[in-house]
């Protein structure tokens, strides 16, 4: 049976056993029909739990349609602050967050729940954080983010909200200890950070609520999304080396709390057997667009181009390297040696070959080591950038930054040396040496 329904197949769907829904939109992504369908094989309970698109015009409409027979409906992105109006009913935890994401039908009255309080709380207990006097950190102001408020709240007076609009963020933080700032403006020093946006799923898949630079003195991250199993925000914070969580365990753990509240038994390892088996459900993925080359090949030129018309996210490699030894590389290169620099490299390249649906442009050096290029084409497409020896020679005069021109016989020997490296490890080569001809070409190709 298909498990994703539209509003006007639900209209016409006849229950033919206890049966349960979540509502939302988008709703493709969701994992909640798996989860639901374990529970039912694991409490040896008959029922059916499917997913509906719904938006927030149609809301109405889809609670009246089910709710003379369903068990009980959850709720997600954007109907979780939109239901509050037309309840009957709202419990009191759901009330002070100003959220709700489960329902009951009773007597033909429809009462609210909040279960991602419990979600977060345990998935916390789950990874041993502890949130006591802990200095926190919020991303985003909508529905999601008031459970993460609450959590914080009940643990710590420590606490920033960070979204785009300043106005809506001072009202979001109103009557509590959060202080609001812009994603633009955060910084400082973090114990745990949430990321309650969508960043990072569906067609944002390639963004992250906050830059490389400023996960640098984060802790413990905590991301709602859970498809993919690491998005970039977990990403970028694991090259800072931050322990994280995706959102699997809190929506196990809410996910349960609305069996609890439904009427139906739960026990304690349900979760750890549930995790088992959603864990391997992950099937979001984008490509990066990778581009090698020898130093001056436009790289960064071309890579800031693509980004430009794509709006993919740009990392330059050699920039994040730089940020995490703290120094550049060629003060690296004169005091501690190219070896070092290369084993640097060589685990920023493992780690970064993690990211969805980004543009990467690598150090002239990256295929030094062939294990390099293996990460990044797991889930990358790689372009050897190869304009003229000529071209970069002349791109290059004068730059003193960069430790092989010192000697112009050791920097065309090295290119050569090269050369066929970088052939063998591009999947597509370009010769153009227009930045925006080649970002051309390129996207010809990796849009096909």
């Amino acid at each position: 049976m298909n498990c994703f329904l539209t509003l006007d197949e639900l209209k016409q769907y006849q229950p033919k056993r206890d049966t349960y829904f979540v509502f939302g939109d988008p709703i493709g992504h969701s994992l909640s029909p798996k989860l639901h369908d374990s529970y039912f094989s694991l409490s040896h309970l008959d029922g059916d739990y499917l997913a509906v698109r719904v938006g927030v015009p149609q809301l109405q409409e889809a609670i009246d349609c089910v709710k003379g027979y369903a068990k009980g409906v959850n709720l997600t992105i954007p109907l979780k602050e939109a239901v509050i109006p037309i309840l009957d009913e709202i419990d009191e935890k759901a009330e002070k967050i100003g959220a709700v994401n489960t329902l009951s039908f009773q007597n033909g009255r429809v009462k609210g729940y909040n279960t991602d309080f419990f979600g977060i709380e345990l998935s916390l207990k789950e990874m041993g954080v502890d949130l006591r006097n802990a200095r926190t950190l919020i991303l985003g102001n909508g529905g999601a983010a008031k459970a993460f408020l609450a959590v914080c709240t009940h643990y710590t007076e420590h606490i920033t909200v960070a979204g785009r609009n300043r106005e809506k963020l001072t009202t979001f933080c109103k009557n509590t200890p959060a202080k609001p700032t812009l994603l633009s403006e955060v910084r400082g020093e973090f114990d745990v950070v949430f990321n309650a946006t969508s960043m990072g799923m569906g067609a944002q898949i390639g963004a992250s609520p906050l830059k490389f630079s400023q996960l640098q003195h984060c802790g413990f991250l905590f991301d709602a999304v859970y498809n993919p199993q690491k998005t970039n925000f977990l990403t970028l914070g694991n090259l800072w080396e931050n322990m994280g969580i995706n959102g699997l365990w809190m929506l196990i753990y809410q996910g349960l709390k609305a069996q609890e509240l439904w009427g139906n038994p739960v026990e304690a390892s349900y979760a750890k057997a549930i995790y088992k088996q959603l864990s391997m459900s992950f099937t979001e993925s984008k490509k990066n667009l990778v581009l090698i080359g020898y130093m001056g090949s436009g790289k960064t030129t071309v890579g800031k181009e693509v980004s430009r018309q794509t709006g993919m996210p740009f990392y330059d490699m050699d920039q994040m390297l730089e940020e995490l030894m703290g120094e550049s590389i060629s003060t690296v290169f004169e005091t501690k040696g190219e070896a070092y620099f290369r084993e640097q490299e060589a685990k920023l390249a493992t780690k970064i070959a993690d990211l969805h649906g980004c543009v990467i442009s690598t150090g002239g050096g990256i295929v030094e080591r062939e294990e390099n290029l293996r990460f990044l084409k797991q889930n990358g497409q790689v372009f050897f950038l190869n304009p003229p020896l000529s071209e970069i020679e002349a791109r290059l005069s004068g730059d003193t930054t960069r430790p092989l021109l010192k000697n112009p016989e050791v920097f065309r020997t090295r290119f050569e040396k090269r050369l066929g490296r970088y052939q063998t490890a591009a999947d597509h080569i370009i010769t153009a040496t227009d930045a925006k001809e080649s970002a051309g070409e390129i996207l010809e190709i990796f849009c096909q």
